[in-house]
């Protein structure tokens, strides 16, 4: 199956779409519940700490609308495109009890995103970018769209975090045996999904233009032994709160060891050349 097809069924009714809509429903009782809902409230937290309600917003690869829906709700101007007709189908119903002057969701692919240079001031991009067989030209499309001083939040999981938090990983490393979602990054096989390596995406995006100004790591955990999580999905989820206390009080915010999720906070480059194109 070609690379773009099986995302497109990754993300499909049939495979069960609703549950990324699931995924921001109550209180987090899940592991990985708890870093999406805690990188979609950093999300938030970026736009309202850096743009006012009249900027342009692009939420890339926007899923069921958990972001794009909350900064509706909160009035600020801005659009959503997803890959999956069948996933945006899930963000429609999100957003249609909030008012707003324009449809704000598009189907589109980030390796060719429909939108004029320089449209918009942020471009947030959660953990969509391991799903994409060309990563380095969705990141030269996302420096493309962003104004000359505008921002990228962008977020993947880590390549490191299933190698610290499952210690036999280690042992099936040095027996040649294969972890799909870290394997890819020793082959350069696409694996949608795929773990990845920080200082990789760094190399990208510099290539692009674009400047890692800040960087910040969520979900310490699970600690797993032969696949299976060691502690309760609630004592996981209690750890990582402890642990990110410990980072913040030791000025280590900016943490990304172990990390399940990455995020990079890019500004654009003034001397890009993309910066006119």
């Amino acid at each position: 199956m070609a690379s773009s097809e099986q995302v497109k069924e990754m993300f499909s009714a049939s495979r069960g779409a609703s549950q990324w809509d699931d995924m921001y429903k109550g209180k987090p009782s899940t592991f990985e519940q708890h870093i999406f809902t805690t990188r979609r409230n950093y999300a938030l937290d970026f736009v309202a700490n850096n743009f006012d309600r009249q900027s342009s917003i692009l939420d890339l690869g926007c899923g069921a609308g958990p972001f794009v829906s909350e900064l509706l709700r909160h009035g600020y101007q801005c659009v959503a495109t997803d890959y999956s007709a069948d996933i945006l189908a899930n963000a429609v119903k999100r957003i249609e009890s909030i008012p707003c002057d324009r449809t704000p969701l598009a189907q589109s692919d980030c390796q060719f995103i429909p939108f004029a240079s320089q449209a918009f001031d942020a471009v947030v991009c959660l953990g969509v970018i391991s799903y994409v067989p060309d990563r380095s030209k969705a990141l030269g499309e996302m420096s493309r769209i962003l104004a000359p001083d505008g921002q990228l939040l962008i977020t993947f999981r880590n390549y490191y975090n299933p190698v610290v938090f499952e210690p036999l990983n280690w042992l099936k490393g040095l027996f040649g045996k294969v972890i799909p979602s870290i394997h890819a990054e020793h082959t350069g096989e696409f694996v949608p999904g795929a773990f990845l390596k920080p200082q990789a995406i760094k190399c990208l995006l510099e290539q692009a233009g674009l400047e890692v100004v800040e960087q910040y790591g969520i979900g310490r955990g699970p600690l797993k032994m032969a696949g299976r999580t060691v502690f309760p999905e609630k004592v996981s989820i209690a750890l990582d709160a402890f642990f990110q206390r410990c980072l913040r009080w030791f000025g280590l915010s900016s943490c990304i060891l172990g990390a399940d999720v990455v995020l990079y906070r890019c500004k654009k480059q003034l001397n890009s050349s993309r910066n006119g194109n």
